[in-house]
């Protein structure tokens, strides 16, 4: 289970902007960083990154996965992700999200690459750099 945050706590909880009657350098600050973002980047959301993992599903290759844990680690395919959006902002927009994901190990080394310039292939389908 993977949790996504992507939270100005201003926009999400309401908060309001003013304490003991006038604006605070805290408040300011937080108001004009909120501001930037949504200039910048149509605003918080963790929409991205979940629509990310789930693409991951779409490409066979794609699907490998090395799940690393502290001093254990196996190779993997992806199997299913879920993703539910579990706090919006006022605008609307997912700002947590809760990422559930299935990874089967593999243990059969000959269908599954662990070298860089295999990852690196991969990497260069997925994301197509001229997209960028």
């Amino acid at each position: 289970q993977l949790v996504f945050e992507d939270i100005n706590v201003n926009d999400a909880f309401g908060k309001t902007t003013f304490s003991d009657g006038g604006l605070s350098t805290s408040n300011a600050l937080d108001m004009a960083a909120s501001i930037k973002k949504n200039l910048q980047s149509n605003g918080y959301s963790v929409r991205k990154q979940v629509e990310g993992i789930i693409a991951l599903l779409m490409i066979k290759r794609t699907r490998q996965v090395i799940f690393v844990w502290n001093n254990m680690f196996f190779h993997g395919e992806l199997i299913s992700v879920n993703a539910n959006y579990t706090m919006f902002n006022k605008q609307g927009h997912p700002i947590r999200a809760v990422v559930e994901m299935q990874i089967q190990q593999n243990n059969n080394n000959a269908t599954f690459k662990s070298d860089l310039a295999y990852w690196n292939d991969v990497f260069d389908e997925a994301f197509d750099s001229s997209l960028f």
